[in-house]
């Protein structure tokens, strides 16, 4: 009644659960046929709901799936470059056989990573668009860090190149990602 009685479309208070489910009974059906629209910060949510295993509803996530996915996929790039390293296959000095290995571990690596990319792409998983831009770029970064490695394990980088990249990478990727980070800090 007070956003009637005023003439506005808001109606701007701290409610708590009960309270707003007493709320969308009394007045979804008259205005909205059963839907109340309720518009809320994020950072304003607390609680089981929003904290637990239902937290990415709240993230502005719109697809779910992404952070399991995300999680497998480090598990998997953390066992491939794993093998990478122990083997020693990435040194200058490795032999043909243990080159050619590092050569297709570093070809899944990348190819997992652009799989990443292209299902980020596909599905756009957040809602804003501004993450989704900084996620598909942390994730072409990521490749490229994967072909510069590639290339010098392949002898088509000198370690100069291949440091250059995975510099230049790593500035094209994280610096908007952290000045991102610090402006939704702030904000």
């Amino acid at each position: 009644e007070a956003g009637r009685f005023v003439e506005v479309p808001w109606l701007e208070a701290v409610l708590g659960s009960e309270a707003l489910v007493r709320l969308h009974h009394e007045v979804a059906p008259q205005l909205h046929s059963w839907a109340a629209p309720i518009r809320v910060e994020v950072r304003q949510l607390q609680g089981p709901t929003t904290s637990g295993r239902l937290s990415f509803c709240f993230d502005g996530l719109r697809w779910p799936v992404l952070p399991p996915l995300e999680l497998a996929l480090r598990l998997a790039l953390g066992i491939l470059l794993a093998c990478v390293v122990s083997s020693g296959a990435a040194s200058p000095r490795a032999e043909g056989e243990k080159r050619s290995a590092a050569g297709l571990l570093l070809g899944a690596t990348v190819a997992l990573i652009a799989a990443l990319f292209a299902t980020t792409l596909y599905f756009a998983p957040f809602a804003c668009l501004m993450e989704n831009a900084l996620l598909l770029l942390v994730h072409l970064g990521l490749a490229l860090i994967g072909v510069s490695y590639l290339g010098y394990v392949g002898g088509a980088f000198a370690p100069e190149v291949c440091s250059g990249l995975v510099l230049l990478s790593t500035c094209l990727s994280g610096v908007p990602l952290a000045v991102y980070v610090l402006l939704r800090t702030v904000a």
